[in-house]
């Protein structure tokens, strides 16, 4: 989403991610930023958006409940640096906050709430600071279909599966190690004194191994896939929502290179998406202000030699970055819906 500097949103991608977070059509958003929340947390984001606002290049993560009551995580980037684009890009994604799914009986490792558990993370990087050599993860695994499932066995035979994950994570599990749904179809798991990334990362897929199988709940086979982001406390952290944060992002990455895969999280993954946020929004103002270009390819015969006909292929020239590769605006446009107007 892009919204100008006072707050006014400019442009939303129609697309079914919108609609899961928000739990609104992509239509009904309104047109302030901070009308994205519900009434008690209006405030918070007009805080945010004063601290993003000021300075250009600012980047700032924030939680919060929409409007719906559903939990959603923004990260907002004030690209006001760039030669074309004039605004903020937010990118919304479901937030960390247990629903109602939460609710199913809980694993010998579980903690009894999602503020238990982010108090342990927050201890654990303190400890970080104290004592040498101490490390720790955090995993979220996050499964797939569970809207679809819903939809088709409803709440109880979903909780009652994802109890069932629950506890086959609980078998990886070491003694000081915890578990605690963080919402629809998501499982954040804390690793005591384990940080290393490779080791982290086995661990990882021997968790996702061991959760996808076909589960028999109620009469009916069900099959269980998803995928895992894993950040470590090899960098430092200043407290858990960060800790949380670069775990789900490791998750996205995980899922769009397709299921049942685990990703660690790299500072890479933060500029790549933070680059993309910003890519994103000078492509729309590009198509806006109708500067792609089309250059057009001769198609000829090699038997004859003779001229047959023209590819038409599309170019962005951008002012800073020069000629942008078309492998790097299609993909973009086409989760964007932009792939339409162009």
């Amino acid at each position: 989403m892009l919204f100008d500097i006072t707050g006014v949103r400019l442009f939303a991608a129609p697309n079914e991610r919108s609609v899961e977070h928000l739990g609104i059509d992509i239509v009904a958003l309104p047109a302030q930023f901070r009308e994205l929340a519900a009434r008690d947390d209006q405030a918070l984001l007009e805080r945010v958006w004063a601290d993003v606002a000021q300075i250009p290049g600012t980047q700032q993560e924030v939680s919060f409940r929409a409007a719906s009551g559903t939990p959603v995580h923004a990260t907002l980037v004030n690209a006001h640096t760039t030669a074309r684009l004039h605004g903020v890009v937010v990118h919304l994604r479901r937030g960390y906050i247990a629903a109602a799914l939460t609710e199913q009986p809980p694993a010998h490792h579980a903690v009894p709430s999602r503020e238990a558990f982010m108090a342990t993370v927050n201890a654990a990087i303190t400890r970080t600071t104290q004592q040498p050599g101490y490390g720790f993860s955090v995993l979220i695994i996050d499964l797939d279909r569970i809207k679809v499932l819903l939809g088709g066995y409803g709440q109880t035979m979903v909780r009652k599966l994802l109890q069932i994950v629950s506890e086959q994570v609980d078998k990886q599990l070491g003694a000081n190690d915890l578990q605690m749904p963080l919402g629809m179809g998501e499982i954040g798991v804390f690793l005591d004194g384990m940080n290393d990334r490779e080791e982290v990362g086995r661990l990882a897929e021997d968790m996702l191994q061991q959760v996808t199988s076909s589960y028999r709940v109620h009469g009916k086979l069900i099959r269980v896939t998803g995928v895992v982001g894993v950040a470590t406390s090899e960098r430092q952290y200043r407290d858990a929502e960060q800790v949380i944060g670069d775990a789900a992002l490791a998750c996205g990455r995980a899922r769009s290179r397709g299921r049942t895969r685990r990703e660690v999280y790299r500072t890479q993954m933060r500029l790549e998406d933070t680059m993309k946020l910003s890519l994103a929004g000078e492509l729309h103002q590009a198509v806006h202000e109708e500067t792609l270009q089309l250059y057009y390819q001769p198609i000829v015969s090699l038997g004859s030699g003779r001229l047959r006909g023209f590819e038409a292929l599309l170019r962005w020239p951008h002012a800073l970055r020069g000629m942008v590769p078309p492998e790097q605006f299609i993909p973009i446009a086409e989760e964007s819906a932009l792939i339409i107007p162009m």
